[in-house]
């Protein structure tokens, strides 16, 4: 199942107000139809106009409620021409890949994958940490993405009863559980 979103105040008013109670509510409320439907759930587009001077504190809230809910999506859109879909102006990047400000809040750790069930995920991108709570699978893996730009000196990563391993070039961390059961991951940024 894979809705769209698109806080109404937002999209008709081009104009973001922190607090907004429709920027998260209506993320809150997929996950419930995923379980009633029996449908696993993915935001299948979601995003803001570039010119909206909130556009990364925006997106920012609409992770942390995605993150809240345990979902994934995909973000509404990725140009690199002149191009402008449907003039919407609703690019993350401009002619060239010129990057808006918006991209900050795209460039996050999240799981990708997560061997067992998952319990919860939270992301600071003020400090660069994250914490993964899940009931592990004895010997499953899990992958988090781990954007290079943000650590660029190597992560610091605390697992107990796992094993893991951090490709820097695809920016993505491995960790494989030695046991079934609660289990919790934190990582941030290599401290010196």
């Amino acid at each position: 199942f894979a809705p769209h979103y698109y806080a109404p105040s937002v999209f008709v008013t081009q104009t973001w107000v922190p607090g907004s109670s429709d920027t998260v509510s209506g993320i809150h409320a997929w996950p419930g139809k995923g379980e009633a439907w029996d449908l696993p759930v993915l935001l299948g587009e979601f995003g803001i106009q570039q010119h909206n001077a909130g556009a990364a504190d925006y997106l920012r809230a609409q992770y942390e409620a995605m993150d809240e809910s345990g979902m994934h999506a995909t973000l509404w859109e990725y140009s690199t021409t002149e191009d402008d879909w449907n003039e919407e102006g609703m690019s993350i990047t401009g002619p060239g890949g010129h990057e808006f400000g918006q991209v900050e809040a795209l460039v996050r750790a999240y799981p990708s994958a997560v061997a067992g069930a998952l319990n919860g995920w939270r992301w600071n991108p003020d400090t660069l940490e994250g914490q993964l709570d899940l009931l592990a699978k004895a010997g499953g893996i899990t992958e988090i993405a781990v954007p290079t730009r943000l650590f660029p000196e190597g992560l610091s990563v605390e697992a107990q009863g796992a094993r893991w391993t951090h490709d820097e070039v695809a920016g993505l961390l491995f960790v494989r559980w030695a046991h079934d059961g609660p289990a919790t991951l934190r990582l941030g940024p290599a401290r010196p």
